[in-house]
């Protein structure tokens, strides 16, 4: 929970307050609880944001609490946006807030007496000498095999066998009378 004292810098409140829950469910129940403690102390709270419960901001007058889920509070970052000096920065850079920096003394820094040794160019490589590469026999290459005619691929015409034509017929025998 990190309470900033905003008496001057913003005209909706003198003092917000931001925390985290573990869940979506967690800061919900958290954000019912705090509007019932502020009922029963007679102020009347304005909620935003319960439904999903990701970022949920309590109005309580001249108090405001913002309750996060722990990746939402992270990007919107607003201990950041407000730029406090007793947020701290993730990582390993992380600058000392002006407390921590009191509660230990900076360490000294002495002029070094020593120079530096000059830094050695790495000899050129000469180029390896390689072996003659052996010539790799392949093996004797086929002669292409002859090729067959191809059929095309129009049919050939049906020949029908010849129509027969009829005998002559014979003159039939002349009656003799």
């Amino acid at each position: 929970m990190v309470p900033i004292d905003i008496t001057g810098r913003s005209s909706i409140a003198d003092w917000m307050v931001i925390a985290s829950g573990t869940s979506a469910r967690h800061v919900a129940s958290m954000a019912g609880h705090l509007m019932e403690k502020l009922k029963t102390i007679g102020i009347r709270p304005r909620e935003e944001g319960l439904p999903q419960a990701d970022w949920v901001a309590v109005d309580g007058g001249d108090v405001v609490v913002h309750l996060f889920r722990p990746e939402v509070r992270s990007f919107y970052d607003l201990e950041g946006m407000w730029k406090l000096p007793d947020s701290k920065p993730k990582g390993k850079a992380a600058a000392k807030s002006p407390a921590e920096a009191a509660d230990k003394p900076a360490a000294k820094k002495t002029p070094t007496t020593k120079k530096a040794a000059p830094v050695k160019k790495p000899a050129a490589k000469k180029p390896v000498a390689s072996k003659k590469a052996v010539p790799v026999k392949k093996p004797a290459a086929k002669a292409p095999a002859a090729k067959k005619p191809v059929a095309s691929k129009k049919a050939a015409p049906v020949k029908k066998p010849a129509a027969k034509k009829p005998a002559p017929k014979k003159p039939a025998p002349k009656k003799k009378a």
